[in-house]
Formats: C-alpha cells, structure tokens, sequence
C-alpha cells in the first residue's frame, strides 16, 4: 500500500482533515513523516487512526487512549545528497532567480510610482489653475486677450517661480 497524505486518510476514515490533525497533534510519536516533514500514513498508521476513531466513538477520552510508537527507522530520513556540486549548483540557480523576480518587483514598483506622480502633477497644475481663475478672473481675461508672445514671457516667468508645475 502506498503513503497516504493527511486528505486522504481524512477520506478513508471519513473525518475531516482538521480531526486528523488533532488526533496527530495527540499522538505525534505513533506517526511518521516524509522527508519535507509532512505526516504520512501507511497501513500501520491507518490503523492507529481507525483505533482512535473506534475509541472515542465507544466513549473513551482522547487523552486515556494508548497508541505504541512508531519506530525510529521506520520513519523518514532526510535524503543524501551525493553530489554536492548538484546541489550547490541548484542553489545558485534558485537564489540567480529569485533575485531577476525581485528585481523585476521592484522596477514594477517604481514605474507604478513614477506613474502615479505624473498623474497627481497633472492634477496639481489643474487645481492651479483653477484657483488662478478664481481669483484672478479679470486677469485670465486679460491674458487671453494678450498677443501670443505676452503669453510664452508668462509662462516662462511662472515656469521660473514654480518649477514643480
């Protein structure tokens, strides 16, 4: 029989996931785990899990329930690596990637920031001049009426008294 993950032995035994869990999380010595750390269920484990289910459907209390431990060399070892090129190379390539997505994180960031800026300038010069208009409103007037060549001496004046517009 293969390795059960928690969903599925949760399925077998027709409980909830979490109720497994709880059961696991009473009993962590009778279970083992894979290499990653997960817990996974063989035949003996299963059984365990159905002794659990039958007891506590007969009454008794999870914590007065007596399970034996699973053996040390039963339960998964970490893998070997025999190569340590291999995995020096791996990790090299892992970190080289991980740096290109942050990177391209960031430089997302700031177009989306200097996009942003543009767009509260555009609205800074329009609230400007709305507020000329309102109070100078003979002098808007005024200005519209100006010869084309009054009007770029102006705004060269004003781009030099407010260079942030």
């Amino acid at each position: 029989m293969a390795l059960l993950k928690t969903k599925e032995a949760a399925q077998l035994l027709a409980v909830s996931e979490t109720t497994v869990r709880r059961w696991i999380s009473q009993f962590p010595s009778s279970f083992g785990k894979d290499t990653l750390g997960h817990y996974t269920f063989d035949e003996t484990a299963l059984h365990n899990l159905q002794l659990i289910k039958q007891e506590l459907e007969e009454g008794v209390s999870l914590q007065d329930i007596n399970l034996s431990p699973v053996p040390q060399d039963l339960q998964a070892s970490a893998p070997v690596y025999e190569d340590h090129e291999e995995l020096l190379h791996r990790l090299s390539r892992l970190e080289a990637s991980l740096s290109q997505k942050a990177d391209e994180v960031v430089t997302y960031q700031l177009l989306s920031h200097r996009q942003e800026l543009d767009e509260l300038r555009l609205v800074l010069t329009q609230l400007t001049a709305s507020m000329d208009a309102l109070q100078y409103p003979e002098q808007h007037i005024a200005a519209a009426s100006l010869p084309a060549k009054d009007r770029t001496k102006r705004r060269k004046l004003i781009s030099i008294l407010f260079p942030f517009l």
